[in-house]
């Protein structure tokens, strides 16, 4: 899914006491408990909890958690070092994977071990 340029808004709500990630762009809206976002080659996810917005870790361990909400200007950069994202190849069917123009992605791979 695209979403169109502009300021990006993500909230952590709650319907029927289930959290929800509300992302907004503008008009557009998405609402979804978990949503990977990437540049169209690798993903982060970023799930919904009772605690606030989660990014885990891409081999599963507890990640960043975000009480609150996260406006992301136009023109900022993400970055996920030490191969912390999964290829958009490995997303399992019916996942949500948001790209946008919005923002650029560095997805920057584990450094290779000094000899």
């Amino acid at each position: 899914m695209a979403l169109p340029s502009g300021a990006i808004n993500v909230q952590c709500t709650t319907k029927d006491d289930k959290p929800r990630l509300r992302i907004s762009v503008g008009k557009t809206v998405v609402v979804a408990q978990c949503v990977y976002c990437g540049d169209g080659k690798s993903a982060t996810k970023y799930e919904a909890t009772k605690k606030g917005i989660h990014n885990p870790h891409a081999n599963g361990a507890e990640g960043l958690l975000i009480k609150g909400e996260i406006d992301i200007d136009p023109a900022s950069v993400i970055v996920h070092a030490d191969g912390d994202f999964i290829a958009v190849s490995e997303l399992k069917p019916g996942s949500i994977y948001i790209t946008t123009p919005s923002v650029k992605f560095e997805f920057r791979p584990k450094p290779k071990p000094e000899r």
